[in-house]
């Protein structure tokens, strides 16, 4: 065997290692993952969830009330809710793109900014085709 394929076997392998832990965390949450062990790594999917701070302060209040009352309808909710809002607009599919692509090597995703009433109908007309065209992203 040369040694660049030796080389980029190890990084194959290394890129492998991380993304075993790292992708199944995205994809799911940690308490299905760990069959709902104690020690399942809560925080994760709080860090991993596309909130903006008005549902994320809702959503600790909540979390505060089930953790003093021990209630467990109030925790299967907040549960429940973090692992849909991963899959709003397509939220993990994006976050999975994005490692895959810099594992890769291919360097970051192209976006598009959605342009306004006027660009959309009148100066820029073409702008959605020529985005998909490129494998752009596009931004709301």
């Amino acid at each position: 065997m040369s040694k660049e394929y030796t080389r980029m076997r190890a990084i194959a392998e290394a890129n492998m290692q991380v993304l075993k832990d790292i992708v199944p965390q995205v994809a799911s949450g940690p308490k299905i993952l760990t069959e709902h062990a104690p020690d399942s790594g809560d925080l994760d999917s709080w860090m991993l969830s596309n909130l903006n701070s008005d549902i994320f302060l809702g959503l600790v209040g909540l979390q505060t009330i089930a953790n003093a009352d021990d209630a467990d309808y109030i925790q299967e909710f907040v549960d429940i809710f973090l692992r849909g809002v991963k899959g709003i607009n397509g939220f993990t599919v994006k976050q999975l793109e994005r490692i895959a692509i810099g594992m890769g090597g291919a360097g970051a995703r192209k976006s598009v900014k959605r342009p306004g009433w006027w660009g959309r109908h009148v100066s820029n007309r073409g702008w959605q085709s020529r985005a998909e065209e490129e494998g752009a992203e596009i931004e709301e």
